[in-house]
Order: structure tokens, then C-alpha cells, then sequence
């Protein structure tokens, strides 16, 4: 039955997606795929006793609503949370796309060209400098100037006009404040400073020794003449909000060893170079840790076997590590062998046995 719920859910997402676009767009046609979102989501309803969605309305109207009135009970979807808030997804829905979807649902088109690109070239380093750069918090929010001085440094011309297209322009940076944790633009709901219409800052707010706070955050710096520029919603919520902590804990690592990051194009986030041979890691900040589980239980068998040995970890940073987290993974992916660890779990593990420098 979880499955089914995940397969339900996951293309009602995908279908509202597609929706907006065709929103936005000049299209007269419906996308098919809202037609069999919707008829799922009707056959499930009559299977729960719910009136039955029988036109576009009637669809977006369940999927606008908390996700109890039509899901019913499960551990997979947040019951308070609807799919679609505010013109669009949830945050809630962002992180099952996350952690149940394919990389293409939601990560930027720039992000996925640069990467095919760079694997079918064997271009290692540009890769590495354009996520690099994508993961700056320096670089959220730049004018015209930093913005051309960051691209310069990129040598090739595609992945280079894929980094600036990852960029739109920012005419209202003066009514916003700059996020103190991922450096991106503030604005203001219900009389407080969020981060993304998702909020996702917010909730780090507190963790790992963070002293900073949304609503003590100061305004941009810039004068009257600068062109400014942010970079897009989607390239914010899942390259540079998770790429963070992972500049973090390769600048750590690096203080002790030699450390390479997105080796292989991205094949691993970090891989750190012991005297006993590789260590390659995957960093994952997924909020919850049934996400977690979920996205190490739909890896194909080649994709999780370094993960089973002693050659690759799955590392949660600190200000995701909560209390009882760990736990809470390992035990459900027991099956598999594997093990992940915090941020400090592996720095410790690492310490007594293994010094590189």
C-alpha cells in the first residue's frame, strides 16, 4: 500500500508542476498528465469513501488542502500539509520530490545540462567550479560586476552560459534582506522574514551553534545603480541551501586530508584520500529521516554497493542530525548493511586511525 501511496502522490506533484506551466504558458491544451492525476486520485477517493474529483477544479481544490482530507492515514505525507501552497509546491512536497522523485523533477535545467555535458566531455574541473560556485552564499544575490567576474573564471563557453542562465534579475532587492545562513533574499509573510516561500533557512535556525536569526537580518548592500541578480528558486532550495553544509564538511576535511569534491562528475559529493585507500561520501540533507530511508531504499543494487563496504558513507550534517535521527535510519536500513553517520560521527571516526597530513 506504501507504494501505491508514494506513486499516488508522487503524480499528483508531477502533474501540478506541468499545470503551472501550462498556467504560465500561451498552450490551450491541458497537459495529459493532469487527466491521470486526476483519475488516480479519484479512484483513490472512492476507495476511501470521499467524493469522487470530477473536473480540473475539484482536483486542485483536494491538492490545495491539507493532505488528511484526501490521503487519509500514512507515514509517508506530512497530514497537515497540502501539495501545493501560495503558487507553489509545499515545502512538504518539496521534500518528498526530494527524496521519492528523479533529479530532473527538481533540480534546474542549467544543473542537468552542465552535468551531461561534463560527463559525456570528461570535464571534471568545470564541473567542480560551476556547482562550487552555485554553493557560495556570497554569490546568492550579486550585481552585474560580481556576476561577470564569477562566470569569468568559468574557461568553457557552455558551462559557462549555464551558470549565468542559473541567475534572473532582482529589481526589488531593496525590499528584502539577505538571508544570514545561505546569503539568498528575505521576504516578508505574516510579518516575518522567511527565506524562499518554503522557508527552508528556517528551520536551522537554532541548530549546529547557528548565532544568526531570519528576523534580526540586514538589508543588501547595494546602491541604486547596480543591476542585480539572484539565483533562481530552484537552483536556492537544491544546490545551494544542501551545498552548504557540504562546502562545510569538505573545508573540514581538507584541514586533515586530501579531499576531492563531486569526483567522477558527481558520482559522490566528497572523496577523501586515506593512507588505507578512498573514502567516498555522500552528504544528505533531507530534513526528515523516513526520506532518507526512502532514498537509499529505491537506489539500484550497483548504486548502493559502495555503501555497503567500507569505500562510501552516507553523512547527515550536524544541523540535520537531530536527536534520534541516526537511529531512526540505520535501524530501517539494516537490511542493506548499511550505516550513516553525522557530520562529527565521521570526523571522530576518522581521527584516532587515520591522519593523512
Amino acid at each position: 500500500m506504501s507504494n501505491e501511496l508514494q506513486e499516488l502522490i508522487y503524480i499528483q506533484i508531477r502533474a501540478l508542476i506541468q499545470f503551472n506551466y501550462y498556467l504560465r504558458s500561451s498552450n490551450a491544451v491541458i497537459p495529459d498528465i493532469v487527466t491521470v492525476a486526476r483519475r488516480r486520485l479519484t479512484k483513490h477517493l472512492l476507495q476511501i469513501g470521499k467524493y469522487p474529483a470530477l473536473g480540473v477544479n475539484e482536483w486542485l481544490r483536494y491538492l490545495v488542502e491539507p493532505s488528511e482530507h484526501w490521503l487519509g492515514n500514512n507515514d509517508i505525507f506530512d497530514p497537515l500539509s497540502p501539495l501545493w501552497e501560495e503558487g507553489g509546491l509545499s515545502r512538504e512536497a518539496e521534500w518528498f520530490l526530494e527524496a521519492y522523485g528523479l533529479p530532473e523533477d527538481f533540480q534546474e535545467r542549467p544543473v542537468l545540462k552542465v552535468l551531461t555535458y561534463c560527463r559525456e566531455e570528461d570535464e571534471q574541473h568545470g564541473y567542480v567550479l560551476f556547482r562550487s560556485l552555485l554553493t557560495n552564499s556570497h554569490l546568492a544575490v550579486i550585481n552585474q560586476k560580481t556576476l561577470t567576474e564569477a562566470a569569468g573564471k568559468i574557461v568553457d563557453s557552455f558551462i559557462r552560459h549555464q551558470y549565468l542562465s542559473c541567475y534572473e534579475p532582482f529589481d526589488e532587492w531593496y525590499i528584502h534582506k539577505k538571508c544570514p545562513c545561505c546569503g539568498w533574499s528575505l521576504s516578508i509573510h505574516n510579518g516575518q522574514w522567511r527565506c524562499g516561500r518554503s522557508n527552508t533557512c528556517s528551520e536551522l535556525e537554532g541548530y549546529y551553534l547557528s548565532k544568526w536569526s531570519l528576523q534580526l537580518a540586514e538589508n543588501f548592500n547595494f546602491s541604486s545603480e547596480d543591476q542585480v541578480y539572484r539565483l533562481l528558486p530552484g537552483i536556492h532550495r537544491f544546490i545551494l541551501v544542501p551545498g552548504i553544509p557540504e562546502s562545510r564538511i569538505y573545508q573540514r576535511l581538507s584541514q586533515r586530508y586530501e579531499v576531492e569534491l563531486y569526483p567522477e562528475k558527481d558520482e559522490f559529493d566528497i572523496r577523501v584520500y586515506l593512507k588505507s585507500g578512498t573514502l567516498d561520501l555522500d552528504v544528505k540533507c533531507f530534513k526528515r529521516p523516513r526520506h532518507l530511508v526512502e532514498y537509499i531504499n529505491k537506489l539500484s543494487n550497483s548504486k548502493r554497493e559502495p555503501f555497503q563496504t567500507n569505500r562510501a558513507k552516507f553523512v547527515v550534517p550536524n544541523e540535520y542530525a537531530f536527536d534520534g535521527y541516526l537511529e531512526q535510519v540505520n535501524s530501517q536500513t539494516k537490511k542493506y548493511q548499511i550505516q550513516a553517520v553525522s557530520e562529527n560521527q565521521l570526523l571522530r571516526m576518522l581521527e584516532p586511525k587515520e591522519k593523512f597530513r
